[in-house]
């Protein structure tokens, strides 16, 4: 999580820097917009995800049953709601900006 958002927000810079120099041509940039709000909004929810993620660590019940049923019923659902943004942030990054392999790199490489 510490590379990807990163990551996702350089590209989301480049991506407005991009629209700007498009703006004062008077080209078109509607998907580069698009594209911006989906790894914004994704990057907000996903930093979120770990402020909460954070919180509830910080939070584990003492007690082992406790805290058993404490990680099933917060913690891991807010790691697969994690996981649901840092999906479509690799999803829209450019490849170039990505830090770690994608699915795709690693089901697909040929050595």
């Amino acid at each position: 999580v510490h590379q990807i958002l990163p990551a996702a927000m350089d590209y989301s810079g480049d991506l407005c820097k991009a629209v700007g120099h498009k703006q004062i041509v008077g080209a078109a940039c509607k998907a580069e917009k698009d594209l911006i709000r989906i790894l914004s909004d994704n990057c907000d929810a996903l930093y979120e995800d770990i402020q909460l993620l954070n919180q509830l660590l910080s939070t584990v019940p003492a007690d082992k049953q406790d805290a058993s049923f404490y990680y099933h019923s917060k913690v891991i659902p807010t790691m697969e709601t994690m996981r649901l943004h840092a999906d479509v942030l690799e999803a829209n990054t450019a490849k170039s900006y990505w830090p770690y392999p994608t699915y795709g790199d690693l089901m697909f490489s040929v050595k």
